[in-house]
């Protein structure tokens, strides 16, 4: 599938199963054939309250997926220990990258699952790793196709933030369906703001939430006719992804997926958006409207460090600082939160850099917000 009309259709198919997850199993079947596998399989954890949001699969029989549950304790320690290694959040795992042929003919989950089904690769794209959601899609691809290569991890990369995004939405949403007959009941009785704007950004319909963080006016504001946010960066990224949205959704890439509202001082608030202008199921939503507008606070920071801290083996010293700069974001405002000299907060952070496997604050911080245990669910069949 290396037609771009193909792959902006798939996109398509992506975003559609925001508003209606049902549609997750026959849109797995066509993300496989894009990477030419026979089995996917896509998974949402909600972590804190133990409870799938998202469980699905396409091109397994029931006994070969309780067979693969059997075998989760391996496939956990694995991707456990990868994951300690520091790898990029958008780096996936691949075994045939990562394991030797030894290694991976000597594996019972191989042996047991892999073999006996003619699968040859295996491939762990993570969407979310946090310390409330854990969500991943896994690729299996048949020995005869061969290994999976640099076509099809060109498509993982451009499909990867489209994938995240919809996730990301599903958890906001709790994975519940929208339809236009009970939009704005459904709308709202959610716990967060949803504002759906036009090509031009103005607003079409908020929910109540959605209202009221419009009349605060401290995140997001709408009184000239379009909406806005409040701190610049945000509001560039925001009218980015708007513009986008109304024009090309398949060049969104990563543009919008999570926009940091609040002030670095702040408890973070997150805005993610959808568009909804490229297919008839988004568009029936709202006729007019070409974006929604998705607003949520963020996980708790310090879970998320206390994660990374366990993860990287970080001294106390360490971790203060990594918990400072989620705060504040400077090093030096870090330096002086802990009341420690900027040298002796600089020499803790790079030793956070060389156990964490990063060069740049922006990569760690990133890195903080994303990482959490590993922990698979058994999806449902398609």
């Amino acid at each position: 599938m290396d037609c771009r009309r193909e792959l902006s259709a798939l996109i398509g198919d992506i975003y559609d199963c925001v508003l209606n997850p049902d549609r997750w199993g026959p849109t797995l079947g066509k993300l496989g054939e894009a990477f030419g596998c026979e089995r996917t399989i896509l998974s949402l954890s909600d972590l804190r309250r133990d409870r799938v949001l998202i469980g699905r699969s396409s091109g397994w029989d029931p006994q070969w997926l309780a067979e693969r549950d059997r075998h989760m304790p391996e496939i956990h320690a694995v991707l456990q220990s990868w994951l300690m290694r520091g790898p990029g959040a958008d780096v996936p795992f691949v075994a045939s990258r990562e394991l030797s042929t030894a290694g991976f003919q000597a594996s019972p989950y191989v042996r047991d699952c892999l073999v006996p089904l003619g699968v040859g690769d295996v491939a762990h794209y993570f969407l979310l790793r946090s310390a409330a959601h854990f969500s991943e899609v896994v690729l299996m691809r048949q020995a005869a196709a061969g290994p999976f290569g640099a076509r099809e991890f060109e498509i993982g990369e451009l499909l990867l933030p489209h994938l995240r995004r919809a996730v990301t939405i599903s958890k906001v949403l709790d994975a519940k369906t929208l339809e236009r007959e009970h939009l704005a009941q459904t709308l709202d009785s959610l716990q967060f703001g949803v504002v759906l704007t036009d090509r031009h950004g103005a607003v079409v319909h908020a929910n109540r939430m959605g209202d009221s963080l419009l009349g605060q006016g401290e995140l997001l504001d709408a009184a000239a006719g379009v909406i806005r946010a409040r701190q610049p960066g945000a509001d560039q990224e925001l009218q980015q992804a708007l513009r986008l949205s109304a024009s090309d959704e398949a060049a969104m890439g990563s543009t919008g997926v999570t926009i940091r509202l609040s002030r670095p001082q702040c408890p973070p608030v997150f805005a993610h958006v959808l568009p909804l202008g490229g297919t008839p199921l988004r568009q029936e939503l709202e006729p007019q409207a070409t974006a929604a507008l998705f607003v949520s606070p963020g996980p708790n920071p310090q879970d998320c460090v206390d994660t990374f801290a366990a993860t990287h083996h970080l001294t106390p010293a360490e971790a203060r600082v990594v918990q400072a700069l989620v705060a504040v974001r400077s090093l030096t405002e870090a330096a002086e939160l802990l009341r420690v000299g900027r040298a002796t907060a600089k020499t803790q952070l790079e030793s956070v850099f060389r156990k964490a496997g990063v060069t740049r604050q922006a990569d760690l911080i990133r890195l903080v917000t994303q990482l959490a245990p590993v922990r698979s669910v058994s999806p449902q069949l398609a």
